[in-house]
């Protein structure tokens, strides 16, 4: 449960992310908006992903949400053909 406004907890997470340079603790406060329904949770999630499956879903959530990020990077994640390119190289990552 979160009480307070969720768009600071996605600034954390930014601060984290980019002042920092510390992801692990990024990635709990992007998730802590995301569990919230704050699409910029999710969007802060995509930009630090480890995998192109993963990077995948939380765009695709985000876009979901109607967040216009989310939309923008998942659009780049279809014109880079990530999650395409995996099936044809046979590996897990894009």
């Amino acid at each position: 449960m979160l009480l307070g406004d969720v768009s600071a907890v996605v600034e954390l997470g930014w601060l984290y992310d980019i002042y920092a340079d510390n992801i692990p603790e990024a990635k709990k406060w992007f998730q802590i908006a995301a569990d919230s329904g704050d699409p910029q949770g999710y969007t802060g999630l995509a930009g630090i992903a480890k995998s192109g499956d993963e990077r995948f879903a939380y765009c695709k959530k985000a876009a979901d949400l109607g967040d216009e990020c989310g939309m923008e990077m998942l659009g780049d994640c279809y014109f880079k053909g990530v999650r395409c390119v995996r099936a044809l190289r046979g590996t897990n990552d894009a």
